[in-house]
């Protein structure tokens, strides 16, 4: 009974945070007037103290700097914030300026982008069903271009960011709340010299009113509380079961951009978007028949 309490927990969490996800362009929707860059720099700070927060109210803080005390572990935390906060940028951007339609379609390539990198870095090996299905995805994202769709730049660099950024992570053995900290601290750094050194005249925030400075500081929050959901539904579900429920999220964000935002879908969008779930669907038939039928749950620890 308790194993099978934990795994309803899981699935409800996993729910939520890809929920979440799914509809945060509403949430970035409402800094239409800000630039992208002024978003990431707020993204980043109030993400940081958000989370600086949260894990000292947990009593983790000291913890924190006993697990950050090689160089590898540094370095390579380095360059994760570089792509974490590139594809932060590139994420609002194309909120801002009504390309929800390629951010959602770059979500949906992540996940094949993921194997694909692992096969070329870590020779993980890849059957000929997979294989198919990857080809299927690329075939897609050819037609978008053959289509001239505005945007789909936007798809491929956050899908190689994310899938980067992944790749880092996995050969580092730290939580993911540690990790996540240490590269808000070092992206706070530029942060704060453009917050408060360059010139002030040209960031939304100072102007703003209460209740606008009161939606910046929510973008701590926005960015954070997923994360949070997402690490306690990792622990409690299959891996193969996280994999299906994160196909949550882009299919909301095209719902988002279609029908709350007008974004265009036209018929090179929907080729494509057949195409590429067509690869998921073949390339995750045995993950979805895990999650449908699973044959045992996960017991939490």
């Amino acid at each position: 009974m308790l194993e099978k309490r934990e795994f309803i927990k899981g699935i409800l969490a996993g729910i939520f945070c890809f929920t979440f996800w799914g509809i945060a362009p509403i949430f970035w929707k409402l800094f239409n007037n800000v630039s992208a860059a002024e978003l990431l720099l707020h993204r980043i700070l109030w993400g940081f103290l958000t989370l600086v927060i949260i894990i000292t109210f947990k009593g983790k803080i000291g913890n924190f700097f006993k697990e950050i005390r090689t160089k590898k572990r540094i370095l390579l935390l380095s360059l994760s914030a570089i792509f974490i906060s590139t594809n932060w940028f590139i994420f609002t951007y194309a909120v801002t300026h009504n390309h929800i339609v390629e951010a959602s379609l770059g979500y949906f390539m992540n996940p094949l982008m993921n194997v694909f990198l692992g096969k070329v870095f870590l020779g993980e090996n890849l059957s000929k069903r997979k294989w198919f299905a990857l080809m299927m995805a690329f075939l897609g994202v050819m037609v978008m271009f053959y289509g001239k769709v505005e945007g789909i730049e936007i798809a491929l660099i956050l899908a190689i960011t994310f899938a980067i950024y992944g790749l880092i992570r996995k050969q580092l053995s730290i939580s993911s709340e540690f990790g996540l900290l240490f590269e808000l601290a070092l992206a706070s750094l530029p942060a704060l010299y453009f917050f408060t050194i360059s010139n002030t005249q040209t960031y939304r925030f100072y102007e703003a009113s209460t209740n606008y400075k009161l939606l910046f500081v929510c973008c701590g929050l926005v960015t954070i509380t997923p994360l949070f959901y997402f690490v306690y539904a990792a622990k409690r579900l299959e891996y193969s079961q996280i994999g299906i429920l994160q196909y949550i999220a882009p299919f909301l964000q095209l719902i988002v951009g279609t029908s709350v935002y007008g974004e265009a879908f036209t018929n090179s969008h929907l080729i494509s978007f057949v195409l590429i779930w067509s690869a998921i669907i073949i390339f995750m038939s045995k993950e979805i028949k895990t999650v449908l039928i699973p044959n045992r749950v996960k017991k939490h620890v």
